[in-house]
This record gives C-alpha cells, sequence and structure tokens, in this order.
C-alpha cells in the first residue's frame, strides 16, 4: 500500500496544485509552494509533524492561495495509510481521499 502523504504530493502536483510544507510545532515554513516532488517529500520527511498544504496562485495579485491543508505526522511503526493523520474537509480533500482509497482498497 502507499504510503499516503506521497499520494497526496503526487495527487495535488497532478492536479496543478503547487505543495507547501509547515512544521506544525514551530509554524515554521519548511518548503515554499513547489511543483517538485522532490522538494515536496523531502520537506515533510525533514521532521515529524507537518501541514502538507495545497496551494494555487491567485489571478488577482498572483499570491499562492491554501486550497486544502492536512496534518502529516511519521511514525515508525504506522500503517501507510495512518501518515496523513486529518485534514479540513471539502471538495479537494474529499477528491484526494476518494482517488486514494480507490487505488489502495479496490480489488
Amino acid at each position: 500500500m502507499k504510503k499516503a502523504y506521497l499520494h497526496n504530493i503526487k495527487y495535488a502536483l497532478n492536479k496543478g496544485f503547487h505543495v507547501a510544507v509547515r512544521c506544525m510545532e514551530e509554524g515554521d515554513l519548511l518548503q515554499k509552494p513547489t511543483d517538485s516532488y522532490k522538494l515536496a517529500k523531502e520537506g515533510v520527511e525533514s521532521t515529524g509533524m507537518v501541514e502538507l498544504i495545497w496551494c494555487k496562485r491567485s489571478e488577482e495579485d498572483n499570491k499562492f492561495k491554501a486550497k486544502a491543508v492536512f496534518a502529516v505526522i511519521l511514525d515508525y511503526d504506522q500503517e501507510p495509510e495512518e501518515t496523513i493523520s486529518d485534514y479540513g474537509v471539502n471538495e479537494y480533500s474529499e477528491a484526494w481521499s476518494d482517488a486514494y482509497d480507490k487505488e489502495c482498497y479496490s480489488a
């Protein structure tokens, strides 16, 4: 089974989002919005608890705006689907959750 956070990053990038990573403990931005899978993955794996933030540029001011936020907690003994422990529910996060479930649990 794929780790949820890795699937999440790939899904977001394939849907045209940029991904930012923020430390949940300190609030520091570990990775500015990027369209690089490698940089997003490294940002998540640089610490144990982060927020994975999907962003899109605003047409009004060309600044990145958060569209979905996912809590990622990495523990040594967790199941792959448990790497995302929580997320704000909206159309984007629900679409990702459905895609992850379909890919991982469909026979």
